[in-house]
């Protein structure tokens, strides 16, 4: 791998791992209003979507970045 590769691949697993602790952030920032908010409603489809995306973001995004 040639340097300029190394500082293309080295810039992108840190900007991977920049996306991972934002969505961390995000999810402690706003855990609290989705408690408040989404927790007591009844089961529909949004939301079943609504945690499907924000644990699939939480859940998968950090194994991705340490590969």
């Amino acid at each position: 791998m040639s340097a300029a590769e190394e500082a293309e691949f080295s810039a992108l697993v840190h900007g991977y791992r920049a996306m991972v602790h934002v969505i961390v952030a995000d999810f402690f920032h706003t855990f609290p209003d989705e408690v408040r908010l989404i927790w007591p409603t009844p089961l529909s489809l949004p939301k079943v979507l609504f945690f499907v995306v924000r644990y699939y973001a939480l859940l998968l995004n950090p194994f991705f970045a340490l590969n």
